[in-house]
């Protein structure tokens, strides 16, 4: 059924925090090559924002987001990210195909979050 679900999602997230679900690898500084593709990190944009707004698209069993604005006071950034619908579902944040909206260098692209 996952996989028949289309359509477009638009959200406006006041005065959030994404962070990492409880026991999921976390990176140290320490880890070899192989154990930092297992961890998972999550764009420091989202860390806190004052205002998250984002189109996204459901379709072949995932939500993508779009068009989308992370704000913490004056700065502005967008991130791209995934979801893949499924028990659990998985995350996977990216980085934008452009310059962030303040024109700030792009982030790394980070492993996908199980959760």
């Amino acid at each position: 059924m996952r996989t028949q679900c289309k359509g477009t999602l638009n959200f406006d997230w006041r005065y959030g925090t994404v962070s990492l679900p409880a026991g999921a690898p976390r990176r140290n500084g320490s880890e070899s090559p192989a154990a930092l593709a297992k961890t998972a990190s999550i764009p420091p944009a989202l860390a806190r924002f004052d205002r998250w707004t984002a189109q996204a698209e459901i379709a072949n069993g995932m939500i993508a987001l779009k068009k989308n604005q992370v704000q913490r006071g004056s700065h502005k950034q967008a991130v791209e990210a995934t979801l893949t619908l499924g028990n659990p579902p998985k995350v996977a944040f990216a980085a934008p195909t452009e310059k962030n909206l303040n024109g700030q260098e792009k982030w790394p692209v980070c492993p996908p979050i199980s959760g």
